[in-house]
C-alpha cells in the first residue's frame, strides 16, 4: 500500500518538484496550494503524513486546524523551514514556536532526508494505529 502524503506549498514550482520526487519514490501525493485547499483535501482523503513548507505562526495554525479534523488527530506533520543562517543549519526558532510539528527539516534538505523522515513517521503512525 502506498503511503499517502498531503503536500502543502504555496509556491507552484516547489510544489511540482516535491510532488514529482515523492511520487517517484513510491508515495501517493495529494497537493494543496493553500490552507483552505489543504483542509479540504485532508477532510476528503485523510493522509498518512503531512509535509508542509508553511512554518512559523501560519504553519502552527494550519497544523492545529488539520489535527482538529476527524481522523487526523495523530497524523504526523513535517515542516520544511529556513535555517537560522547559512552557517547554522538548525531550524529558525520561529519555525516551530508552538510545537505544532512532529519534525522540522531545514531547507534545503536532501530528497533522501525528506523521504526517510516521511517513511519514519508513517511507520510510527501505523504502529500506533495497529
Amino acid at each position: 500500500m502506498l503511503s499517502h502524503v498531503l503536500l502543502i506549498n504555496d509556491r507552484p514550482g516547489s510544489l511540482e518538484v516535491l510532488d514529482l520526487f515523492l511520487t517517484t519514490h513510491g508515495f501517493r501525493v495529494t497537493a494543496a496550494r493553500s490552507e483552505r485547499e489543504a483542509l479540504l483535501r485532508a477532510f476528503e482523503a485523510p493522509p498518512d503524513v503531512v509535509l508542509t513548507e508553511v512554518a512559523g505562526r501560519d504553519g502552527a495554525e494550519l497544523a492545529h486546524k488539520l489535527r482538529a479534523l476527524p481522523g487526523l488527530e495523530r497524523t504526523p506533520i513535517v515542516a520544511l523551514a529556513r535555517g537560522v543562517s547559512e552557517s547554522d543549519p538548525r531550524p529558525a526558532p520561529a519555525a516551530d514556536e508552538e510545537g505544532a510539528f512532529d519534525e522540522v527539516l531545514v531547507r534545503p534538505s536532501s530528497g533522501a532526508r525528506i523521504r526517510e523522515a516521511l517513511r519514519r513517521w508513517v511507520r510510527r503512525r501505523r504502529r500506533i494505529s495497529a
